[in-house]
């Protein structure tokens, strides 16, 4: 650990340089031997080359990646700098390259209900609109089971996540849906704060001619 210890200190110095050198970058995480660690020097990595631009190349550096957290992240990145530049097809390419590590990677409900919910958002900000209906459905069915999880912590995560799902329908001004999901949330002191935000959104909307 040491000598990863050694290598993650490089890295650091190495992506806050302001020209940092994202070919060393990616040199030195793939010589982590830590999977987590190396996913997640690699997400910084294809971050920084999609502010410079270069979606193709961090594409590829998705694929350096295992099947974690990080990389089902870093590829939704990548679909959802594609949908920015209107290279919907592309995005919607890498989207199920997404779904399909995601469906393959072991996280807890929370985690793996956050992950679609993200999904979700790309496919609806590009236009699915009924595929990000499917999808969202899914984050909420995963985050319910989460609230059952005999750990307190996976629960209240759980929980939390299911909330931003319900303030994302809301967003997308589908404020009954919103409402009715958001019975499910457990915790009082957040369901309560939820149905105020719900209510601002709403009245936003109204206000819009």
């Amino acid at each position: 650990m040491n000598d990863d210890a050694e290598k993650i200190d490089k890295l650091s110095e190495t992506l806050a340089a302001k020209d940092a050198d994202l070919n060393q970058a990616i040199g030195l995480a793939m010589l982590l031997k830590d999977g987590e660690d190396r996913d997640l020097y690699l997400l910084h990595v294809t971050r920084a080359l999609l502010e410079r631009g270069d979606g193709r190349k961090a594409h590829g550096v998705t694929e350096l990646m295992g099947e974690t957290y990080e990389s089902v992240e870093a590829i939704i990145d990548v679909a959802e700098y594609l949908g920015s530049i209107d290279q919907v097809e592309r995005s919607l390419i890498v989207f199920a390259d997404a779904e399909a590590v995601l469906a393959s990677t072991e996280l807890m409900e929370w985690q793996h209900a956050e992950l679609l919910n993200k999904l979700a958002n790309l496919l609806f900000r590009i236009n699915a609109k009924d595929r990000s209906d499917e999808v969202r459905q899914r984050a909420i069915d995963i985050a319910r089971e989460g609230q059952s999880s005999i750990d307190p912590q996976d629960a209240g995560d759980a929980d939390k996540v299911l909330a931003e799902i319900v303030v994302d329908i809301a967003k997308e001004q589908r404020i009954n849906d919103a409402l009715r999901v958001a019975e499910s949330i457990s915790n009082e002191y957040r369901r309560e704060r939820v149905l105020s935000e719900i209510g601002s959104i709403s009245s936003r909307i109204k206000e819009v001619p």
